[in-house]
């Protein structure tokens, strides 16, 4: 008696170090997660010569522009072997603006949006502890909003940024809660570039103030950015 009850215990304290598997579960099938995370910028997003855009400086800084983002995150994937997943990701972030970039009286805002395939790998799946790694690629629009009252009509404006992601490096760690549900630690690194701008205005007040709305078109001189995103994630096995 004394024996099986000091097995069990031993056995028992295995599994919540990770150390035998938790449950069987299953090698194949669907995975949907979700994460949220604080996202850093790094890197111009763009630069403009003055000759095409007078109304505007010359160059677009992340770091300068932005202080962060609140980024949620969807995953959606099938699990083709036990370690292996394939599927695809969204994230919508909300980009805070710097006073830089905004001064008083204006008001901003912007987001940030990515999308694109993806593919991870599990190296203790089925595990209480199932640390991971992933890669993924995809596109990205980042759009910012101004309104400045400076004139008769207000000054609004709208400008996107419209680019490839060329590739995201993901890592976490997943702790297993349940035989169908795991939570834990993540961080992403995105490497990506805009290709094209459009920038739209309010004409009327644009008009009064003397100065035309600046066309969009391709970024001549283009220039690579950085994501670096910190969080947690969770998944769902269905």
């Amino acid at each position: 008696m004394f024996r099986s009850r000091v097995h069990a215990f031993l056995v028992a304290l295995a599994a919540s170090l990770g150390m035998v598997p938790a449950h069987a579960g299953s090698n194949s099938g669907f995975d949907v997660g979700v994460r949220l995370g604080y996202g850093l910028p790094f890197g111009p997003v763009s630069v403009v010569p003055r000759a095409a855009f007078p109304e505007v400086r010359d160059d677009y800084d992340m770091n300068n522009d932005f202080t962060g983002s609140l980024s949620p995150w969807v995953d959606l994937g099938y699990r083709f072997l036990p370690n292996l997943l394939a599927g695809v990701f969204f994230s919508d972030a909300l980009v805070f603006v710097s006073n830089e970039k905004c001064p008083s009286p204006a008001n901003c805002s912007a987001h940030d949006l990515r999308l694109g395939i993806q593919s991870q790998y599990r190296i203790r799946p089925h595990e209480r502890l199932d640390p991971w790694i992933g890669i993924g690629t995809g596109l990205e629009y980042l759009g910012q909003s101004g309104t400045l009252h400076d004139f008769l009509d207000p000054y609004d404006s709208w400008t996107t940024f419209a680019g490839v992601e060329f590739f995201n490096l993901q890592g976490g760690l997943d702790l297993l809660a349940t035989d169908r549900f795991a939570f834990g630690p993540f961080g992403t690194f995105s490497l990506a570039k805009f290709n094209s701008m459009s920038l739209t205005c309010n004409v009327a007040a644009v008009q009064a103030a003397g100065r035309p709305c600046p066309p969009g078109g391709d970024i001549h001189e283009k220039a690579f950015h950085e994501w670096l995103v910190l969080g947690l994630r969770a998944v769902y096995d269905p």
